[in-house]
């Protein structure tokens, strides 16, 4: 189900071939979805070797702004500039509209003119990601699923090495 909605574009791969798969749906101006930020990465620098993790972007709807934010990091990673625009658009949150993503760019190093048209081109990839989480039953941010499998506990580094350690064990 979640397998087939993960595009690259959005990886953040600690390793090409890890056995898990974590796929989260989240909206830069949720304030969850921020407070989570720092604790997935401590849980991915924890289990690298065992964990690609996919961003899927899921503006929903409740802060204008969303899905310019999304756009900026889809662009970004296109200049392999993901995780620096990711951190920055939560640590800014929620100003994302189009001229302040656009200095954000700028303050990133980013070929602006690249950018630019990249940003223009992702609004189709946040809608298609969007969409991908209305159909997988994604109803709030951030939503988190293991190879296939909704993750349900707490977000906490503990809870989530503990689901980790799970799939592990059980897909070898």
């Amino acid at each position: 189900m979640v397998a087939t909605i993960c595009d690259t574009t959005h990886a953040l791969l600690q390793s090409g071939d890890a056995p898990i798969r974590l796929v989260e749906f989240f909206d830069y101006a949720c304030g969850v979805c921020q407070q989570f930020k720092p604790v997935l990465d401590k849980v991915a620098e924890a289990h690298g070797d065992k964990l690609v993790v996919y961003y899927m972007m899921y503006p929903t709807g409740k802060w204008v702004d969303s899905k310019s934010a999304g756009q900026a990091a889809i662009a970004a990673a296109r200049q392999a500039k993901f995780k620096e625009m990711h951190a920055l658009l939560f640590s800014r949150s929620p100003a994302h509209n189009r001229e302040a993503v656009m200095l954000y760019a700028k303050e990133l190093g980013l070929d602006l003119a690249k950018f630019t048209k990249d940003y223009e081109e992702a609004a189709a990839q946040v809608a298609s990601d969007g969409a991908q989480g209305e159909k997988v039953g994604v109803h709030g941010t951030p939503t988190v699923f293991f190879n296939e499998r909704r993750y349900t506990g707490l977000l906490n580094a503990r809870y989530l090495g503990m689901w980790i350690e799970e799939e592990v064990a059980v897909n070898r």
